[in-house]
C-alpha cells in the first residue's frame, strides 16, 4: 500500500536525527511488509499501543510517534496527554478515498514529561526504576477490576526477563505477611512488552488491573508491588527512597474500597 511505504519511509528519515516509536508493533507484522522491508534490524522502535507505551522523560532527542489509526486508537491522544509540547504533524491518509491511516507526532528534545499521579522511586536489583503509577481511587469497588498503570525505567542493558507483581492486602501492620486478597503477576503491558526489550533510560507505561474479591470485607485495601527473574522466580532486592515492605517489596498506599 502506497501509505505504508510513505510512513515507513518517513519513519526511516526521521530516526537519523530523533528516537522513533511506530505503533502498534508493524515491523513484524507480514500485512506491513514495507515497514519489515525498510526498517527491521535498525533504530526504528515499535510497540504494541492499546495504552502500553514508550518514551523517554526529558529525551536528548527529540521523539517521533507513527500510529496506524485503525488498529490503535488511543496512543495518539496518550502521548498528546503526556507531553503538552508535542507538536501534532500532517497526518498520512490512504487514497483514493482520503480516510486518516497514521498520525504523526513530534516531541521536542528536552520536553518534560507530565509525572504520574503518584510518584515512586523504588530501584529494583539497580536495573529497574518504577518511576511511579496512576491509580483512580474511585475504582476501588468489591467485586470490580481495580486499573493500575504502572511506569518503569530501564537503568542498564540487557535486562534478563522480568514479571511485575501487584498485591493488594488488608489494612493492618500484620496483614503484609500473609497471603494477598488479589494480585496480578505478569511482564508488562498484559506480557506483549518483555523487559529484555527495553532500552537504558526508556520508560514502558504499563497499565494492568487485579480484580477485588467480592466477597473482601474491608472498607480499604493496601497495594504492593514487586519484581521477580522468570523463570527463577527470584526476587529483585529494592533500593530508593520509596517506603519499603519486607520480601522485596515496594508499598504503593492505602486506598478506600468501596462495596
Amino acid at each position: 500500500m502506497v501509505q505504508d511505504w510513505t510512513a515507513a519511509h518517513w519513519a526511516l528519515a526521521q530516526s537519523r536525527s530523533a528516537t522513533v516509536y511506530v505503533s502498534p508493533e508493524l515491523i513484524s507484522d507480514p500485512f506491513h511488509a514495507s515497514f519489515d522491508l525498510l526498517l527491521r534490524g535498525g533504530p526504528v522502535r515499535d510497540f504494541p499501543g492499546g495504552g502500553c507505551l514508550l518514551y523517554r522523560d526529558r529525551p536528548d532527542r527529540p521523539l517521533t510517534y507513527l500510529a496506524f489509526v485503525p488498529r490503535d486508537k488511543t496512543t495518539t491522544a496518550q502521548v498528546a496527554a503526556l507531553f503538552p509540547a508535542v507538536q501534532s504533524l500532517p497526518p498520512i491518509l490512504a487514497q483514493p478515498d482520503d480516510h486518516l491511516e497514521y498520525t504523526r507526532q513530534l516531541v521536542p528534545a528536552g520536553a518534560a514529561a507530565a509525572p504520574p499521579a503518584f510518584a515512586v522511586d523504588a530501584v529494583f536489583g539497580e536495573a529497574l526504576r518504577l518511576v511511579g503509577f496512576d491509580l483512580d481511587p474511585a475504582q476501588a469497588r468489591r467485586g470490580e477490576p481495580l486499573p493500575i498503570t504502572l511506569r518503569w525505567q530501564a537503568l542498564a542493558a540487557p535486562l534478563p526477563e522480568l514479571v511485575m507483581f501487584v498485591h493488594l492486602y488488608p489494612p493492618g501492620p500484620e496483614s503484609t505477611a500473609q497471603q494477598p486478597a488479589a494480585q496480578h503477576d505478569g511482564a508488562p503491558c498484559g506480557q506483549a512488552w518483555p523487559t529484555t526489550r527495553l532500552q537504558p533510560g526508556e520508560i514502558v507505561v504499563d497499565p494492568r488491573a487485579l480484580t477485588i474479591p467480592a466477597d473482601y470485607a474491608d472498607p480499604s485495601a493496601i497495594l504492593a508491588v514487586g519484581v521477580y527473574e522468570w523463570p527463577s522466580l527470584a526476587r529483585l532486592p529494592v533500593s530508593g527512597q520509596a517506603a519499603q515492605l519486607p520480601a522485596n517489596r515496594v508499598l504503593l498506599g492505602e486506598f478506600a474500597v468501596a462495596p
